[in-house]
This record gives structure tokens, sequence and C-alpha cells, in this order.
């Protein structure tokens, strides 16, 4: 059985004025859908562990400007109906970041909030990628 326990990351960029989030694009055999990156939390590990291990493997990433932590959290019901609770965090990274996809994607878009919400499959993403969006905008009228 799977552990029952997800991470998603919502790996963003500043380039200039322009906020930008990266989205993966599964390969066909993995739903051929347009994602966040997420990965399963494996034994032992915290979240943050979860988090930056998955960067790592999905996307070879490890340079990580910041983590925002509690952005939004969400359970749904996998193929063998477990319930999996899943737990959001925005990463940014540098603009000049390089990004290398794993063998479950095919292809990786760095794309504006706009263009991101068209292209996310799942609501939880969707909303995820909104409530990050929010955060991050209310940090800019703070500064």
């Amino acid at each position: 059985m799977r552990n029952p326990i997800e991470v998603e990351a919502i790996v963003f960029r500043r380039n200039g004025s322009k906020l930008e989030f990266l989205l993966l694009k599964r390969k066909k055999e993995f739903g051929g859908f347009w994602q966040p990156l997420s990965g399963g939390n494996e034994d032992e590990e915290s979240l943050i562990e979860t988090l930056k291990r998955e960067l790592r493997e999905e996307t070879g990433i490890e340079e990580i400007k910041r983590i925002i932590e509690n952005v939004y959290y969400f359970e749904w019901i996998d193929n063998s109906h477990n319930l999996i609770k899943e737990y959001c965090f925005g990463v940014e990274v540098s603009p000049s970041c390089e990004v290398r996809f794993s063998k479950e994607h095919d292809d990786f878009k760095w794309c504006d909030f706009e263009e991101a919400m068209k292209l996310l499959k799942w609501d939880g993403n969707k909303v995820a990628i909104f409530k990050l969006n929010e955060i991050l905008k209310s940090e800019k009228a703070i500064s």
C-alpha cells in the first residue's frame, strides 16, 4: 500500500516583474496532463524533506530561494480507493534555474497565473496555485 501522504510543490520564479509558475506535463502513460510537481512521502521523512527530494528527483532543482508552507491542503481518493492527503507548498527558485524532467514527464513550461489555470486539470491543483498567487500578490502589496 502506498503512503497516504503527498506533497505538491508549486515552483515559481520572478522574472523581472513577471511571476511565472512551473508546470510539468506527465507522459501519456501517466495521464498526459499538466500539473505542479507532486510526490509521495516516504517513511520517516518530514514534509519538507519529501518536498526537497521530489524537487530534486523530478526536476533536478536543488537550489531553493524559499519555501512557503501551508499554502493549501486537500484530500483525494486514488485508483485503489485510498484516501490521500496532499500538502501544498510554494517553492521560489531563481529566474536562471535550470529544469530537467524525470521519466514521469515529457515536457515542462513556465507560465503566468492565467495560463497555468487553463492548463491544470485537477481542481486541487487549481485551488493551490490560486491560493499561492493570492499570497504572492499580498506580499507585493506589503513591500
